[in-house]
């Protein structure tokens, strides 16, 4: 039979080359996404970490107790945060993503959106500016319905007052959780940058998602993550706090 091969090719059936083929095919292929730890809090030291309380007069009382973060205050809208190790500008199909696990021992199912996780371009060491509050959050709470689960997006307002103030609802859902008993529970929130004009939410409480997708690309640029009540007092446990960039 006539070979089809121009005379310069050789085919070797070697059966040992098969197996330096594959690895040369799989050292020559593209890696898969990567996931970049930007931030990890767990408590072990007995140390806050680098997590501040926000919002002057009377800021939250922070203290590690028993390997957890806790969180207390007399006043409503108050918590703490951390800076971001760089601020990063997302790129498409690049992903933030904000995991933990958090406890509310004085739970108050008639509150909306007690409970509050997001991340601000806003940097430690910049002036607390307006419009500096930019950024997207969560919010876990009570309501006529029961516990909800909603993705919000903070907007630059006149006055720096991160997690609250110039709110825009996104999207909302039923939250299966019961929050009243003061046990660990486990959320996070994501960010995506689909392409170069929409972006991505996902919100995420005990394994129960709420997805959302947010048509601009306004804000993608991240140096903080805040973490506060809303319009009741703070009373919170943090811990396993883990932050990560992925690429794709």
């Amino acid at each position: 039979m006539t070979s089809l091969l121009p005379p310069r090719f050789m085919v070797f059936r070697h059966p040992g080359l098969a197996h330096w083929g594959a690895a040369l095919l799989l050292a020559l292929a593209p890696p898969l996404g990567a996931a970049e730890t930007l931030l990890e809090s767990k408590f072990a030291t007995g140390a806050a970490e680098g997590w501040h309380p926000y919002r002057e007069p009377r800021p939250a009382t922070v203290q590690v107790r028993d390997g957890a973060l806790e969180v207390a205050s007399s006043t409503a809208f108050r918590g703490v945060f951390a800076g971001l190790p760089k601020r990063l500008t997302l790129k498409p199909g690049e992903t933030l993503k904000v995991a933990l696990r958090f406890r509310l021992p004085a739970y108050d199912p008639s509150v909306s959106a007690a409970f509050r996780i997001g991340f601000f371009t806003h940097a430690p060491g910049e002036p607390e500016e307006a419009g500096a509050d930019h950024g997207f959050f969560l919010t876990i709470g009570g309501g006529p319905e029961g516990p909800t689960l909603a993705l919000r997006e903070d907007r630059p307002a006149p006055r720096f007052d991160p997690l609250s103030g110039n709110t825009r609802k996104l999207g909302q859902a039923r939250a299966a959780a019961s929050l009243e008993n003061g046990e660990w529970h486990s959320a996070s929130l994501s960010i995506t940058a689909v392409d170069d004009t929409a972006l991505a939410l996902e919100a995420v409480l005990d394994g129960q998602p709420l997805k959302v997708s947010h048509p601009t690309l306004e804000p993608t640029v991240f140096g903080s993550l805040y973490i506060g009540s809303g319009n009741c007092n703070a009373r919170m446990g943090l811990n396993d706090i883990v932050v990560t960039l992925q690429t794709p």
